[in-house]
């Protein structure tokens, strides 16, 4: 096993670009309403990612998400284009607090793969975000969300893989502190 990027102290800042977010010391940090996200130059095809995440509240939004977006590419709004692996929350459902993998591909509208209502609330969420992505497996995206008490996970390939990009972390609308960040490959 390979480890291709660990952490997000100042050594290690110049494999990633933030699309918005800020570094709190070896921490990154998305606040306020719309989409942060911060990108790993590396390609994200083959990768597991392990990120520490603590959300520490979610904004007044229709849709509030947390998770890894892989082959991330800059699109026509401030979301990035990709397959996005997501725990999120919404009033627009019956039941709030969901999973969600789904192929975001502006200016068209997302192509959602598959939606299950999450018994981990996005809110109170303090854990790790497991996840892989493989263009060549079935499933080519899954990941899972765990805390101290609770996990879920979600997988699936969406009808057709975004071009090739990059790994984005990103949190739409949602307060979170990425404490750790690593990308391994077998």
């Amino acid at each position: 096993m390979r480890v291709f990027f660990t952490g997000f102290d100042p050594a290690n800042r110049s494999q990633l670009t933030v699309m918005s977010g800020t570094y709190t010391q070896d921490e990154f940090a998305a606040t306020g309403v719309g989409m942060h996200a911060i990108y790993w130059n590396g390609n994200p095809d083959g990768t597991w990612v392990i990120a520490g995440v603590d959300v520490t509240g979610i904004e007044n939004d229709s849709y509030r998400e947390l998770g890894p977006a892989f082959d991330a590419a800059p699109s026509t709004t401030s979301e990035p284009n990709g397959a996005y692996c997501v725990l999120g929350y919404s009033t627009l459902y019956q039941v709030n607090d969901y999973m969600e993998v789904y192929r975001r591909d502006r200016p068209n509208d997302d192509a959602l793969v598959l939606h299950d209502d999450s018994a981990l609330p996005l809110g109170l969420f303090h854990g790790v975000i497991r996840a892989s992505y493989d263009r060549a497996a079935l499933p080519a995206v899954s990941c899972s969300f765990a805390t101290s008490t609770t996990t879920v996970s979600i997988s699936g390939t969406p009808m057709s893989l975004p071009a090739s990009g990059k790994l984005a972390l990103t949190a739409s609308s949602t307060d979170a502190t990425f404490r750790f960040l690593f990308v391994v490959r077998k």
